[in-house]
Protein backbone atom coordinates (compact mmCIF):
# COMPACT_ATOMS: atom_id res chain seq x y z
CA UNK A 1 0.00 0.00 0.00
CA UNK A 2 2.22 3.25 -1.12
CA UNK A 3 0.50 4.76 -4.08
CA UNK A 4 -1.28 7.92 -2.28
CA UNK A 5 -5.05 6.44 -3.00
CA UNK A 6 -4.48 3.25 -1.72
CA UNK A 7 -2.78 5.14 1.46
CA UNK A 8 -6.16 7.31 1.33
CA UNK A 9 -8.80 4.30 1.19
CA UNK A 10 -6.46 2.34 4.18
CA UNK A 11 -6.67 5.43 5.98
CA UNK A 12 -10.76 5.47 5.14
CA UNK A 13 -10.61 1.99 6.38
CA UNK A 14 -8.91 2.68 9.72
CA UNK A 15 -11.16 5.81 10.69
CA UNK A 16 -13.81 3.58 10.22
CA UNK A 17 -12.63 0.80 11.90
CA UNK A 18 -11.25 1.94 14.74
CA UNK A 19 -14.81 1.81 17.03
CA UNK A 20 -14.68 -2.25 15.86
CA UNK A 21 -11.91 -2.93 17.07
CA UNK A 22 -12.71 -1.08 19.64
CA UNK A 23 -15.80 -2.55 20.97
CA UNK A 24 -14.76 -5.92 19.71
CA UNK A 25 -11.39 -5.93 22.55
CA UNK A 26 -9.08 -6.01 19.87
CA UNK A 27 -7.27 -2.88 20.80
CA UNK A 28 -3.69 -3.42 20.50
CA UNK A 29 -4.32 -5.07 16.83
CA UNK A 30 -6.66 -1.71 15.72
CA UNK A 31 -4.13 0.08 17.48
CA UNK A 32 -0.78 -1.28 15.75
CA UNK A 33 -2.71 -1.05 12.21
CA UNK A 34 -3.60 2.59 13.02
CA UNK A 35 -0.17 3.62 13.82
CA UNK A 36 1.30 1.87 10.62
CA UNK A 37 -0.87 3.96 7.99
CA UNK A 38 -0.36 7.06 9.73
CA UNK A 39 3.35 6.28 9.36
CA UNK A 40 3.37 5.48 5.22
CA UNK A 41 5.26 8.04 3.45
CA UNK A 42 1.89 8.52 0.91
CA UNK A 43 -0.73 9.87 3.39
CA UNK A 44 -1.99 13.01 2.57
CA UNK A 45 -0.59 15.45 5.41
CA UNK A 46 -4.03 17.87 5.41
CA UNK A 47 -7.23 15.09 4.56
CA UNK A 48 -10.14 14.39 6.04
CA UNK A 49 -9.14 10.17 5.87
CA UNK A 50 -6.24 11.38 7.90
CA UNK A 51 -7.68 13.49 10.54
CA UNK A 52 -10.25 10.49 11.30
CA UNK A 53 -7.60 7.81 11.50
CA UNK A 54 -5.80 10.09 13.95
CA UNK A 55 -9.11 10.51 16.11
CA UNK A 56 -9.25 6.78 16.67
CA UNK A 57 -5.47 6.21 16.95
CA UNK A 58 -5.88 8.87 19.62
CA UNK A 59 -8.72 7.11 21.03
CA UNK A 60 -7.68 3.72 21.43
CA UNK A 61 -4.34 5.47 22.83
CA UNK A 62 -6.00 7.10 25.63
CA UNK A 63 -7.65 3.60 26.23
CA UNK A 64 -3.91 2.34 26.67
CA UNK A 65 -3.16 5.17 28.70
CA UNK A 66 -0.35 5.98 26.32
CA UNK A 67 -1.54 9.88 27.24
CA UNK A 68 1.50 11.38 24.96
CA UNK A 69 0.53 9.67 22.07
CA UNK A 70 -3.01 9.93 22.36
CA UNK A 71 -2.76 13.84 22.69
CA UNK A 72 -0.51 14.02 19.52
CA UNK A 73 -2.58 12.03 17.74
CA UNK A 74 -5.67 14.16 18.37
CA UNK A 75 -3.97 17.89 18.93
CA UNK A 76 -2.81 16.57 14.82
CA UNK A 77 -6.33 15.44 13.79
CA UNK A 78 -7.82 19.07 15.74
CA UNK A 79 -4.82 21.23 13.69
CA UNK A 80 -6.01 19.36 9.90
CA UNK A 81 -9.83 20.02 10.81
CA UNK A 82 -9.24 23.78 11.27
CA UNK A 83 -7.87 23.78 8.47
CA UNK A 84 -10.40 22.42 6.27
CA UNK A 85 -12.89 24.47 8.05
CA UNK A 86 -15.06 21.13 9.28
CA UNK A 87 -16.05 22.51 12.51
CA UNK A 88 -18.10 18.57 13.28
CA UNK A 89 -14.27 17.31 13.16
CA UNK A 90 -13.04 20.10 15.27
CA UNK A 91 -15.88 19.32 17.75
CA UNK A 92 -15.13 15.39 17.99
CA UNK A 93 -11.44 16.06 18.52
CA UNK A 94 -11.63 18.48 21.40
CA UNK A 95 -14.09 16.41 22.85
CA UNK A 96 -11.67 13.68 22.86
CA UNK A 97 -8.66 15.90 24.03
CA UNK A 98 -10.99 16.84 26.81
CA UNK A 99 -11.98 13.28 28.11
CA UNK A 100 -8.27 12.62 28.12
CA UNK A 101 -8.11 15.61 30.79
CA UNK A 102 -11.05 14.35 32.46
CA UNK A 103 -9.05 11.15 33.05
CA UNK A 104 -6.52 13.07 34.30
CA UNK A 105 -8.46 15.28 36.24
CA UNK A 106 -7.10 18.26 35.07
CA UNK A 107 -9.83 20.34 34.70
CA UNK A 108 -9.67 23.63 34.12
CA UNK A 109 -8.37 22.44 30.82
CA UNK A 110 -11.27 19.79 30.63
CA UNK A 111 -14.01 22.81 31.54
CA UNK A 112 -12.52 24.79 28.27
CA UNK A 113 -11.92 22.17 25.71
CA UNK A 114 -15.28 20.77 26.52
CA UNK A 115 -17.43 23.84 26.43
CA UNK A 116 -15.24 24.91 23.48
CA UNK A 117 -16.54 21.20 21.79
CA UNK A 118 -20.53 21.82 22.80
CA UNK A 119 -20.69 25.00 21.29
CA UNK A 120 -19.28 23.99 17.73
CA UNK A 121 -21.52 20.77 18.43
CA UNK A 122 -24.62 22.94 18.75
CA UNK A 123 -23.74 25.39 15.74
CA UNK A 124 -23.74 21.88 13.70
CA UNK A 125 -26.87 20.71 15.68
CA UNK A 126 -24.66 16.89 15.92
CA UNK A 127 -26.47 15.90 19.18
CA UNK A 128 -24.06 12.86 19.54
CA UNK A 129 -21.29 15.46 19.56
CA UNK A 130 -23.03 17.70 22.16
CA UNK A 131 -24.22 14.81 24.65
CA UNK A 132 -20.23 13.84 24.72
CA UNK A 133 -19.30 17.13 25.60
CA UNK A 134 -22.34 17.47 28.20
CA UNK A 135 -20.73 14.03 29.39
CA UNK A 136 -17.28 15.46 29.62
CA UNK A 137 -18.41 18.10 31.64
CA UNK A 138 -20.61 15.92 33.62
CA UNK A 139 -17.07 14.72 35.01
CA UNK A 140 -15.72 17.95 35.70
CA UNK A 141 -18.86 18.71 37.79
CA UNK A 142 -18.03 15.03 39.68
CA UNK A 143 -14.62 16.01 40.30
CA UNK A 144 -15.61 19.44 41.81
CA UNK A 145 -17.53 17.21 44.19
CA UNK A 146 -20.84 18.89 42.78
CA UNK A 147 -22.92 15.76 41.94
CA UNK A 148 -26.44 17.83 41.37
CA UNK A 149 -24.84 19.40 38.20
CA UNK A 150 -22.99 15.90 37.45
CA UNK A 151 -26.27 14.29 37.51
CA UNK A 152 -28.10 17.21 35.81
CA UNK A 153 -25.42 17.57 32.80
CA UNK A 154 -25.47 13.45 32.43
CA UNK A 155 -29.39 12.85 32.39
CA UNK A 156 -29.18 15.95 29.75
CA UNK A 157 -26.47 13.74 27.43
CA UNK A 158 -28.58 10.96 28.45
CA UNK A 159 -31.99 12.31 26.56
CA UNK A 160 -30.14 13.45 23.75
CA UNK A 161 -28.22 10.41 23.06
CA UNK A 162 -32.04 8.36 23.42
CA UNK A 163 -33.14 10.90 20.94
CA UNK A 164 -30.67 9.92 18.19
CA UNK A 165 -31.28 6.24 18.96
CA UNK A 166 -27.54 5.80 20.13
CA UNK A 167 -27.66 2.58 22.06
CA UNK A 168 -24.43 2.41 23.01
CA UNK A 169 -24.12 6.26 23.97
CA UNK A 170 -27.20 5.52 26.00
CA UNK A 171 -25.60 2.59 27.32
CA UNK A 172 -22.69 4.97 28.69
CA UNK A 173 -24.52 7.00 29.96
CA UNK A 174 -26.62 4.66 32.29
CA UNK A 175 -22.86 3.36 33.36
CA UNK A 176 -21.98 7.09 34.12
CA UNK A 177 -25.40 7.69 36.35
CA UNK A 178 -25.24 4.75 38.07
CA UNK A 179 -21.27 5.65 39.32
CA UNK A 180 -22.71 9.08 40.31
CA UNK A 181 -25.67 7.43 42.29
CA UNK A 182 -23.67 4.91 44.40
CA UNK A 183 -21.53 7.99 44.63
CA UNK A 184 -23.91 9.25 46.29
CA UNK A 185 -25.44 6.80 48.22
CA UNK A 186 -28.52 5.59 46.24
CA UNK A 187 -28.14 2.01 45.50
CA UNK A 188 -31.10 0.87 44.40
CA UNK A 189 -30.91 3.92 41.37
CA UNK A 190 -27.48 2.43 40.87
CA UNK A 191 -28.20 -1.03 40.26
CA UNK A 192 -30.93 -0.02 37.82
CA UNK A 193 -28.76 2.05 35.81
CA UNK A 194 -26.08 -0.09 35.68
CA UNK A 195 -28.26 -3.14 34.91
CA UNK A 196 -29.68 -1.35 32.07
CA UNK A 197 -27.03 -0.27 30.49
CA UNK A 198 -25.12 -3.88 31.23
CA UNK A 199 -28.56 -4.95 28.67
CA UNK A 200 -27.51 -3.19 26.16
CA UNK A 201 -24.09 -3.67 26.01
CA UNK A 202 -25.03 -7.47 26.03
CA UNK A 203 -27.16 -6.60 22.81
CA UNK A 204 -24.47 -4.88 21.36
CA UNK A 205 -21.50 -7.84 22.44
CA UNK A 206 -19.88 -4.78 23.86
CA UNK A 207 -16.91 -6.18 25.18
CA UNK A 208 -14.95 -3.13 26.74
CA UNK A 209 -18.72 -2.39 28.08
CA UNK A 210 -19.38 -5.37 29.35
CA UNK A 211 -16.22 -5.97 31.17
CA UNK A 212 -16.55 -2.47 32.90
CA UNK A 213 -20.18 -3.43 34.16
CA UNK A 214 -18.48 -6.18 35.91
CA UNK A 215 -16.22 -3.96 38.06
CA UNK A 216 -18.90 -1.37 38.63
CA UNK A 217 -21.49 -3.61 39.77
CA UNK A 218 -18.60 -5.17 41.81
CA UNK A 219 -18.06 -1.56 43.37
CA UNK A 220 -21.68 -0.95 44.05
CA UNK A 221 -21.65 -4.45 46.01
CA UNK A 222 -18.82 -3.46 48.00
CA UNK A 223 -20.49 0.08 49.43
CA UNK A 224 -23.17 -2.22 50.12
CA UNK A 225 -21.26 -4.13 51.93
CA UNK A 226 -21.63 -7.20 49.90
CA UNK A 227 -18.02 -8.31 50.00
CA UNK A 228 -18.07 -11.89 48.28
CA UNK A 229 -20.56 -10.88 45.40
CA UNK A 230 -18.31 -7.72 45.14
CA UNK A 231 -14.55 -9.45 45.14
CA UNK A 232 -16.27 -12.39 43.05
CA UNK A 233 -17.74 -9.24 40.18
CA UNK A 234 -14.22 -7.37 40.67
CA UNK A 235 -11.78 -10.50 39.91
CA UNK A 236 -14.12 -11.15 36.25
CA UNK A 237 -14.06 -7.92 35.52
CA UNK A 238 -10.19 -7.16 35.55
CA UNK A 239 -10.03 -10.50 34.31
CA UNK A 240 -12.13 -9.51 31.30
CA UNK A 241 -9.99 -6.06 30.86
CA UNK A 242 -6.67 -7.89 31.19
CA UNK A 243 -7.90 -9.58 27.86
CA UNK A 244 -8.44 -7.09 25.81
CA UNK A 245 -5.83 -4.79 27.57
CA UNK A 246 -7.85 -1.93 29.09
CA UNK A 247 -5.19 -0.52 31.35
CA UNK A 248 -7.33 2.46 33.36
CA UNK A 249 -10.03 0.14 33.92
CA UNK A 250 -7.87 -2.74 35.24
CA UNK A 251 -6.03 0.02 37.06
CA UNK A 252 -9.40 0.84 38.84
CA UNK A 253 -10.44 -2.84 39.37
CA UNK A 254 -7.58 -3.43 41.22
CA UNK A 255 -7.89 -0.52 43.42
CA UNK A 256 -11.57 -1.30 44.46
CA UNK A 257 -10.61 -4.86 44.78
CA UNK A 258 -7.84 -4.27 46.92
CA UNK A 259 -10.37 -2.16 49.00
CA UNK A 260 -12.72 -4.97 49.18
CA UNK A 261 -9.57 -7.21 50.31
CA UNK A 262 -8.59 -5.00 52.98
CA UNK A 263 -13.08 -4.56 54.33
CA UNK A 264 -12.84 -8.33 54.08
CA UNK A 265 -10.06 -8.14 56.63
CA UNK A 266 -7.62 -9.68 54.19
CA UNK A 267 -4.72 -6.95 54.60
CA UNK A 268 -1.88 -9.02 52.50
CA UNK A 269 -3.57 -9.08 49.48
CA UNK A 270 -5.69 -5.70 49.84
CA UNK A 271 -1.81 -4.47 50.24
CA UNK A 272 -0.81 -6.43 47.07
CA UNK A 273 -3.48 -5.36 44.82
CA UNK A 274 -3.12 -1.51 46.10
CA UNK A 275 0.13 -1.92 45.58
CA UNK A 276 -0.60 -3.08 41.67
CA UNK A 277 -2.84 -0.42 41.28
CA UNK A 278 -0.35 2.18 42.76
CA UNK A 279 2.61 1.18 40.17
CA UNK A 280 0.27 1.39 37.54
CA UNK A 281 -0.89 4.74 38.30
CA UNK A 282 2.87 5.57 38.78
CA UNK A 283 3.31 4.51 34.99
CA UNK A 284 0.89 6.65 33.27
CA UNK A 285 1.52 9.53 36.21
CA UNK A 286 -2.60 9.82 37.28
CA UNK A 287 -2.20 12.22 39.99
CA UNK A 288 -5.67 10.69 41.24
CA UNK A 289 -5.00 7.09 40.97
CA UNK A 290 -1.71 7.89 42.95
CA UNK A 291 -3.02 9.74 45.64
CA UNK A 292 -6.40 7.54 45.80
CA UNK A 293 -3.70 4.55 45.72
CA UNK A 294 -2.01 5.69 48.64
CA UNK A 295 -4.43 6.78 50.92
CA UNK A 296 -5.90 3.38 50.88
CA UNK A 297 -2.17 2.09 51.24
CA UNK A 298 -2.30 4.18 54.63
CA UNK A 299 -5.49 2.27 55.85
CA UNK A 300 -4.02 -0.91 55.54
CA UNK A 301 -0.56 0.16 57.11
CA UNK A 302 -2.75 1.55 60.19
CA UNK A 303 -4.62 -2.06 60.36
CA UNK A 304 -1.13 -3.38 60.60
CA UNK A 305 0.11 -1.23 63.28
CA UNK A 306 2.49 0.39 61.15
CA UNK A 307 2.37 4.16 61.75
CA UNK A 308 5.28 5.60 60.13
CA UNK A 309 4.32 3.72 56.80
CA UNK A 310 0.29 5.00 57.05
CA UNK A 311 1.59 8.65 57.65
CA UNK A 312 3.71 8.89 54.93
CA UNK A 313 0.84 7.30 52.74
CA UNK A 314 -0.80 9.68 53.89
CA UNK A 315 1.05 12.56 53.44
CA UNK A 316 1.66 11.98 49.98
CA UNK A 317 -2.45 11.26 49.21
CA UNK A 318 -2.38 14.44 51.03
CA UNK A 319 -0.11 16.96 48.87
CA UNK A 320 -1.31 14.79 45.50
CA UNK A 321 -4.80 15.65 46.31
CA UNK A 322 -4.52 18.87 47.30
CA UNK A 323 -2.41 19.82 43.99
CA UNK A 324 -5.60 18.53 42.72
CA UNK A 325 -8.06 20.50 44.52
CA UNK A 326 -9.93 17.04 45.27
CA UNK A 327 -11.74 17.99 48.49
CA UNK A 328 -13.26 14.37 48.81
CA UNK A 329 -9.60 12.74 48.34
CA UNK A 330 -8.40 15.73 51.15
CA UNK A 331 -10.91 14.82 53.71
CA UNK A 332 -10.18 11.21 53.44
CA UNK A 333 -6.64 11.51 53.52
CA UNK A 334 -7.11 14.22 56.56
CA UNK A 335 -9.17 11.26 58.21
CA UNK A 336 -6.10 9.10 58.17
CA UNK A 337 -3.68 11.21 59.60
CA UNK A 338 -6.65 11.73 62.69
CA UNK A 339 -7.02 7.99 63.47
CA UNK A 340 -2.94 7.48 63.57
CA UNK A 341 -2.77 10.39 65.74
CA UNK A 342 -5.42 9.00 67.86
CA UNK A 343 -3.77 5.68 67.84
CA UNK A 344 -0.51 6.82 68.63
CA UNK A 345 -2.22 9.69 71.20
CA UNK A 346 -3.35 6.62 72.90
CA UNK A 347 -0.59 4.33 73.11
CA UNK A 348 1.58 7.53 74.29
CA UNK A 349 -0.95 7.31 76.54
CA UNK A 350 -0.96 3.72 77.92
CA UNK A 351 3.10 4.06 77.72
CA UNK A 352 2.95 6.57 80.51
CA UNK A 353 0.30 4.74 82.47
CA UNK A 354 2.56 2.09 82.61
CA UNK A 355 5.52 3.66 83.44
CA UNK A 356 3.49 5.71 86.19
CA UNK A 357 2.37 2.06 87.28
CA UNK A 358 6.01 0.77 87.23
CA UNK A 359 7.07 3.70 89.11
CA UNK A 360 4.25 3.17 92.04
CA UNK A 361 5.00 -0.37 92.25
CA UNK A 362 8.28 0.93 92.63
CA UNK A 363 7.86 3.01 95.53
CA UNK A 364 5.78 0.66 97.05
CA UNK A 365 8.09 -1.82 97.50
CA UNK A 366 10.57 0.53 98.21
CA UNK A 367 8.23 1.24 101.17
CA UNK A 368 7.38 -1.82 102.02
CA UNK A 369 11.20 -2.79 102.42
CA UNK A 370 11.91 0.01 104.56
CA UNK A 371 9.12 -1.15 106.99
CA UNK A 372 10.54 -4.09 107.18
Amino acid sequence: MQATGEVNLGLRLGGALWRFWLWRGHVREGYDRLNALLTLPNAAPHSKERASALNGAGTIANILCDYRAARAFLQESLEIWRKLGDKRGMGIALNNLAWIACYRVELATAQALSQEALDLHRQTGDQRGEAVALNNLSWVAFFHCDLAQALSLQEQSLALRRNIGDERGTAFSQNVLGQFEATRGNYQKAISHLEESRRLHQRLDDKQGLAWMLILLGNTARKQGDLEDAIKLLEEGIAALRVIDNRWGIELGLYWLGIAAQEFGHFQRAEALLEESLAMSRERESQWGIASALCRLGDVALEKNDYARAKACYHESLSRHGELGNKIGIAEALVGYGRVALVENRNARGTAFRRRRASVRADWRTHVDARA
